[in-house]
């Protein structure tokens, strides 16, 4: 079953992680200004029905999450959690970009199609980073 957000390319940059850094890793997500405009565009993805990740994968990074320590409800509830774990493979181009090219879509400095098109198409690599992961970790349970 493959993604819809697949790239093989987008591999190169996928680091897994699990306990303490973990947590440390999703509270940068939460607290980089960078990283905020495309969190609130991740959780749009992730929140729709269907959208981004089945329910059983939302399960799984939400029990991650929790084994890590972080506080769900504290950080803005399921889905913002899960958002964030999303753009974990792809968080540092993200960062990247936004420093080069100013303020997210939608401000004066940003409305390059293209800038806009690589900002969009990066967090949808992070997503396929992570739908990929958990599809071939959990392929012969599901």
């Amino acid at each position: 079953m493959p993604c819809v957000f697949d790239d093989m390319s987008a591999m190169e940059t996928h680091v897994k992680v699990s306990g303490t850094k973990l947590k440390v890793r999703i509270q940068k997500v939460f607290a980089t200004e960078e990283l905020k405009a495309a969190l609130r565009h991740m959780v749009k993805l992730v929140s729709d029905e269907g959208s981004a990740f089945p329910c059983w994968m939302e399960g799984v990074i939400i029990e991650r999450l929790r084994n890590a320590g972080v506080d769900i409800k504290k950080n803005g509830g399921w889905y913002r959690c899960i958002a964030a774990y999303a753009l974990l493979p792809k968080m540092k181009e993200i960062i990247k970009l936004q420093r080069k090219y100013g303020n997210p879509p939608g401000s004066s400095e940003f409305d390059n199609d293209a800038i806009v098109e690589k900002w969009i198409r990066l967090i949808g690599q992070s997503a396929g980073i992570r739908f990929n992961e958990l599809y071939e970790e959990f392929k012969d349970i599901t």
